[in-house]
């Protein structure tokens, strides 16, 4: 009788001492979430805006680019009509900001553009009086528009060009901050690795203009691009070197980590790559000889194929990759994640970015957030493992996007 009460006594124990074992660890710090919207896919881009309601803290219109001797260029079309379907949209989400972006493409001809020009930056920033007028551009627009101020991402600039647009960022800052506006900079990746003699990243001095922007959106991708060897865009760990290099020199409260979502590349065996969307893949892998991978050690999916005679492989941030991604950065010190860009055709982005971003806040058509997209449950890492390439001859069209 004694044994058995000493039994049921360590029966008790054992159970609340794992009821202690169990407890609910602390929820982690919020993120920001942040949208680029292309000016070229608006309308899809809007649906998914729509889907996601409030769950965004800024949305940044890609829209400005440049004209003629510098001047600015508003690329959207029907602006004032399709600007009205954005802020209808999100005219219930207090929290939403409105940032949008200038781009240093510069359109020649009607049907001519020179993507990334970084020689029309450097002439406009070297020149005091230039960069005065192009400030004061910048800052009438965001003024005339109503925004919440500016995302300046001018890419693929020279080193020589770094002082230029250090002082530029400064001066701006001055003058939006006079404004109550803020302040964005898109940044290219760098990491320990990075030279200063690079094209674009050797350009920008990342603490001069942590200290004049409110923002700072770092983007971590085109890893594969500048290999020129088939691999993913964003490999996890070269994330995690942009994130330290990062954190040594941009205050938690002003860095942001953008990545390229439901995107990657494909490429071909001794030849180029291009652009592919996850509905893309999705075509490919409707055919059970061709089978998508999730890898583990770069936290990014891949599948290969062979088309007429050559060898096909690609790259894709999907579902699976982006979650696995998102879970690591949510602990990460960041002021939040951007994500370039929201017009995807795969309603699964808006699913993933209601589940990984949730916000007690009221939705966009009046009602709390869109909880009930979560319900389609997302694929984990450990159903991918265990498959194994295959290749077959097939044939693809393609939705290639910026």
């Amino acid at each position: 009788m004694l044994n058995s009460n000493k039994i049921i006594i360590s029966i008790a124990f054992l159970i609340l001492s794992m009821g202690h074992s169990q407890a609910a660890e602390p929820p982690l710090p919020s993120k920001t979430l942040s949208v680029w919207i292309p000016y070229w896919n608006w309308k899809i881009g809007l649906e998914r805006i729509k889907e996601i309601g409030c769950n965004i803290d800024e949305i940044s219109p890609f829209i400005y680019d440049f004209a003629g001797k510098g001047k600015l260029h508003l690329a959207l079309n029907k602006a004032e009509e399709s600007l009205k379907k954005l802020r209808d949209i999100i005219k219930t989400c207090s929290n939403v900001k409105l940032i949008p972006t200038i781009v240093n493409d510069w359109r020649k001809t009607p049907t001519s553009t020179v993507f990334k020009d970084p020689k029309l930056i450097h002439e406009l920033l070297q020149d005091d009086i230039k960069r005065k007028n192009h400030i004061q551009e910048i800052l009438g627009i965001v003024k005339k528009h109503a925004w919440d101020g500016i995302d300046i991402d001018y890419e693929s600039l020279e080193p020589k060009s770094l002082p230029y647009f250090t002082k530029f960022a400064q001066e701006l800052s001055q003058e939006l901050h006079h404004a109550n506006k803020l302040l964005s900079i898109t940044l290219q990746p760098k990491t320990e690795k990075t030279l200063p003699t690079i094209k674009g990243a050797g350009a920008q001095d990342w603490p001069a203009l942590a200290q004049a922007a409110d923002r700072i959106r770092v983007m971590a991708y085109y890893y594969a691009e500048s290999l020129n060897d088939p691999g993913p865009i964003t490999p996890i760990y070269w994330l995690k070197d942009i994130l330290k290099y990062g954190n040594n020199l941009i205050p938690e409260e002003k860095f942001v980590i953008a990545l390229k979502a439901f995107q990657g590349l494909q490429w071909v065996r001794g030849g180029s790559y291009q652009s592919i969307t996850t509905i893309d893949v999705q075509n490919l892998s409707s055919d059970p000889r061709v089978l998508l991978q999730f890898d583990p050690l770069t936290s990014s999916s891949y599948m290969s194929f062979t088309k007429g005679g050559a060898q096909h492989t690609i790259w894709i941030e999907d579902l699976v990759a982006m979650k696995n991604k998102l879970d690591w950065l949510k602990k990460e010190k960041l002021n939040g994640i951007a994500i370039w860009h929201i017009a995807s055709q795969d309603v699964e982005l808006s699913k993933l970015l209601i589940e990984q971003f949730p916000k007690n806040v009221v939705g966009a058509q009046g009602n709390t957030t869109n909880s009930d997209m979560k319900k389609d449950s997302i694929q984990s890492e450990g159903d991918k493992k265990g498959a194994t390439i295959r290749t077959i001859d097939v044939q693809l069209s393609y939705s290639t996007l910026y």
